[in-house]
């Protein structure tokens, strides 16, 4: 006590009778009074010890139960890549059917969703592509037909030119009208043969565009 006195409030170590205190000290100035209290160092080793052993058990716990919570989502994310890559593959190939099935409301059923959404407007692209082969096509088709049917009229024009030459040659009287009328299908000619190139030359840009489709 005379030596709790003689000290400043605080903290100290005391040893009784053998055993060793931590020793806090406190005055009360009014009256020069010391409170103390002394708790056995023993003891409170023991209740040190009982804490570290408690959060040592709650980290084994933890450590344990994170092992387990991290061994089942690595499982469901090796089953999740393995769908997505099998279904890639599939894809590769040229299946545009087979969808990535995923039922999960985390990221990974926004890529399931994402992905779904982009295989469906790949076949619609391809149907459209297709339609557009088909009219193209067909122009092409048409053009063909257009561009025989304008031989055929030069052709018979050709001959038409070659009879009126004859006729010429027989009837003498109507050179100057003979000639005029060849001149004017001279130049008839010569726009039906310009038309024809045109055409074939639309023919050609057609079928690039097909080959291109």
């Amino acid at each position: 006590v005379e030596d709790a006195y003689k000290k400043q409030s605080g903290e100290y170590t005391l040893t009784w009778a053998g055993t060793k205190y931590n020793l806090y000290s406190t005055t009360i100035p009014t009256v020069n009074w010391k409170v103390v209290s002394f708790n056995p160092q023993k003891e409170i080793q023991v209740q040190l010890n009982k804490v570290q052993m408690t959060g040592l058990y709650s980290i084994i716990i933890g450590l344990m139960i994170g092992l387990i919570c991290a061994f089942f989502l690595a499982s469901r994310l090796t089953k999740i890549i393995t769908n997505l890559r099998k279904t890639l593959a599939k894809t590769a190939k040229g299946d545009l059917v087979t969808e990535f099935v995923i039922h999960s409301n985390d990221e990974f059923g926004d890529l399931s969703k994402s992905y779904n959404e982009m295989l469906h407007h790949m076949r619609n692209l391809i149907i459209n592509v297709g339609k557009n082969i088909y009219s193209v096509n067909e122009t092409t088709s048409n053009l063909k037909m257009s561009t025989s049917e304008n031989e055929t009229a030069i052709s018979e024009v050709s001959k038409a030119i070659e009879e009126i030459a004859v006729g010429a040659e027989n009837q003498s009287d109507r050179i100057d009208r003979g000639s005029s009328i060849i001149q004017e299908l001279s130049t008839e000619i010569e726009k039906l043969f310009n038309q024809s190139n045109a055409i074939a030359a639309e023919v050609d840009e057609a079928k690039g565009r097909t080959q291109l489709g």
